[in-house]
């Protein structure tokens, strides 16, 4: 329930917000679900938004470890 409640509320922030912080918290919901797929994903786009995202570069080097 919490997990479905959590999504939703950073589907709503994405609808609302198109920003580097919304993609990378988006990368880590994903990532903290263990699926590194969608997780790459968003932290991707967050690192097209913001290239120097310290944050989102070291977690796509950590999935990619």
């Amino acid at each position: 329930m919490y997990l479905r409640k959590a999504k939703n509320h950073f589907d709503e922030y994405l609808d609302l917000y198109k920003s580097y912080n919304s993609y990378d918290s988006m990368g880590e919901f994903y990532y903290n679900e263990g699926d590194m797929e969608n997780a790459l994903k968003y932290y991707k786009i967050a690192i097209e938004m913001y290239h120097f995202s310290a944050s989102a570069n070291s977690m796509v080097r950590k999935i990619n470890e």
